[in-house]
């Protein structure tokens, strides 16, 4: 007995080239769902084409911003100008999120703002808990329906240790990341690299891929790559109004104005780009940057 029912025939979807076996086909792509998170800002957000505002999502320049210049569609890749920078990048189509200009205004010039939003929710949550914290202990205090013992004293005081070695545990996580970061100029220190040539001498960092694999170049075009992050230390300019880099703590990765250097404190007063707060920083959590401003 024959089947008269119709089939219906199932093409398969064409791959475009650069992509993956098991990556999302929609991804990147102009009519694709990639957009950005914030769906009370996707009012203006258009399909991927030139002048778009984007969020690369992957590989060296993850989390950066930038507008769309140039399409390579041979290879699946577009060309973004940063944000930071202005520095000319190839990414790849399915590694860029189309944002609204409205993200684009707030968020495009901070750097590491991943980091920066964590930090800031991190000291809200604390905040937060000391102040119910301080709260609870006020009314029971006003109300004087119960005495304290020297046992709820203790169990106080021990709970308050806790939360002390617990915050003093995330800072000291929060600064052993790695603070080598694209576009510092850093001092040679190893004596043993090279048989000790590039001792002391000054380097542009090009990448900073993790601890063990950084990319520097030397004031002479010559370029190092495989260094080690211990190899490096800051370079602090002695000339007032140079640019900076802040490497750690809830400021990590804001730039600020040099306004004073003291050699003998090893401090520096910086003057925060976005806010023009002033603040003192050891040498070691602040280093020289070499990218260019907006603001130039």
């Amino acid at each position: 007995m024959t089947n008269k029912r119709v089939v219906p025939l199932k093409l398969p979807q064409r791959r475009p080239k650069g992509l993956g076996l098991g990556a999302d086909i929609n991804m990147g792509r102009p009519n694709g769902k990639k957009v950005s998170s914030n769906d009370g800002e996707n009012s203006d957000v258009r399909p991927l084409k030139k002048s778009s505002y984007v969020k690369i999502t992957g590989g060296a320049y993850r989390d950066s911003y930038g507008k769309v210049q140039s399409f390579d569609e041979d290879n699946a890749s577009v060309i973004v100008e940063l944000a930071i920078g202005g520095n000319f990048v190839r990414v790849s189509e399915y590694a860029v999120m189309v944002v609204s200009s409205k993200e684009y205004e707030r968020d495009a010039k901070c750097i590491n703002k991943r980091d920066y939003d964590r930090e800031k929710r991190r000291i809200e949550r604390r905040n937060e808990e000391e102040k119910r914290r301080e709260g609870k202990e006020g009314s029971s205090k006003s109300n004087g329906k119960e005495k304290e013992t020297l046992n709820q004293v203790n169990k106080r005081n021990e709970s308050k240790r806790k939360h002390e070695k617990t915050r003093e545990k995330e800072k000291d996580a929060i600064d052993s990341r790695m603070w080598v970061q694209p576009e510092l100029r850093v001092r040679f220190i190893d004596k043993n690299f090279k048989d000790g040539r590039l001792y002391n001498e000054k380097f542009r960092v090009l990448d900073a891929a993790d601890r063990e694999n950084c990319t520097v170049e030397h004031s002479n075009g010559k370029i190092y790559y495989e260094i080690r992050e211990e190899w490096l230390e800051t370079v602090i300019p002695k000339e007032e109004g140079a640019c900076l880099m802040i490497l750690r703590g809830p400021l990590r990765g804001q730039l600020g104005v040099m306004e004073r250097r003291d050699k003998r404190g090893e401090q520096v007063l910086l003057r925060v780009i976005t806010n023009d707060a002033l603040i003192k920083l050891p040498f070691d959590d602040v280093c020289e940057w070499l990218g260019t401003r907006d603001d130039d």
